[in-house]
């Protein structure tokens, strides 16, 4: 209805009340939007395109407050994606109708908290608080729907903690899921993660991090684990995770992971340690926990026990060491 409107500043008076109505990209684009009013939308009717996207892109917009009462379940995709200036969320929900889908809903918002809503039957979690740098508090949703959680908090920077996911053999993405997390000083925990393939870039560049859990995957599938701990350069200790043996990749999984002191995860490809902490014990620990391969190698170099280690442990096993 007022797509591209750029110079609209203030929000026409509506009463959303017929059923049948959607509002669908309504104000997508209203880049001048400043003023709103409290609105009270009924779904009833459609409940996927309702009110996808109503205020994507609304970029000068601070402050909404909004009424949702359904009695169909409906998706706030996009809802609020590109407002660069939105601090204030209020986002209430009444009704049976329930969220199923919050992909994108509030990507690159400057919100410091993310609103209480219930996301029970919510399966889709992706890129739902994607760069939203001023993020602080995350509010502990119900994930036992969730089939993805993938980028859901990738750029969100000031985030130091989250609680935990209890996500069930549902979830099988995590894929990029705290990517650029700087300011993460605890890693996420979830309920049951057994049924999680892709963990790709899931704690990459995670600065903060000095430890991860063991964590319980389920078979990572081909790329599945590449770039894992890419840029974890404050972490110290790598525990025996999980992956199954079907992933066929290590691309970057512990790159510039200089803090490395003990990695006890028994790697079946090709990666580095380079540059790390890693004393001549540590080394040989590592070596001692490989599994017997061909053709793929393990770089050392840089860390302070390769003058003392034994890469032999590893070469026998048809590892080759380099450094």
């Amino acid at each position: 209805m007022h797509q591209n409107n750029y110079a609209l500043q203030k929000m026409p008076t509506y009463t959303f009340r017929s059923a049948g109505v959607t509002c669908q990209t309504m104000f997508y684009n209203c880049y001048s939007l400043r003023e709103t009013y409290p609105i009270n939308i009924s779904v009833t009717f459609d409940g996927t395109n309702a009110i996808f996207g109503m205020f994507n892109a609304c970029k000068s917009l601070k402050y909404i407050d909004l009424m949702i009462n359904a009695t169909i379940d409906y998706s706030i995709n996009n809802l609020f994606l590109g407002n660069l200036s939105l601090a204030t969320i209020v986002l209430t929900q009444s009704g049976i109708g329930k969220i199923t889908r919050i992909s994108s809903a509030f990507t690159s918002t400057r919100i410091k908290e993310s609103p209480a809503i219930d996301t029970s039957s919510c399966t889709n979690f992706t890129n739902a608080f994607q760069n939203c740098d001023r993020l602080t508090d995350l509010y502990e949703y119900n994930y036992t729907s969730a089939t993805t959680l993938a980028y859901m908090l990738d750029g969100c920077y000031s985030l130091k903690s989250v609680p935990n996911f209890n996500i069930t053999t549902s979830c099988t993405s995590l894929s990029n899921l705290c990517n650029n997390c700087w300011s993460l000083e605890k890693a996420p925990t979830f309920s049951d993660s057994s049924g999680v393939i892709r963990v790709e870039s899931m704690l990459a560049y995670c600065k903060s991090l000095t430890t991860i859990p063991s964590y319980v995957f389920g078979t990572i599938t081909t790329s599945g684990f590449t770039q894992f701990l890419l840029g974890c350069d404050s972490l110290q200790y790598m525990p025996n995770i999980t992956v199954g043996s079907s992933y066929t990749s290590l691309t970057n999984v512990l790159n510039n992971c200089y803090s490395l002191k003990r990695m006890l995860t028994p790697l079946r490809f090709t990666f580095t340690v380079a540059y790390a902490k890693m004393s001549a014990t540590a080394l040989n620990e590592m070596y001692s926990i490989l599994p017997t391969v061909t053709g793929q190698t393990v770089t050392v170099t840089g860390n302070y026990g390769v003058s003392e280690d034994d890469p032999s442990i590893a070469t026998a096993r048809g590892w080759t060491v380099t450094g």
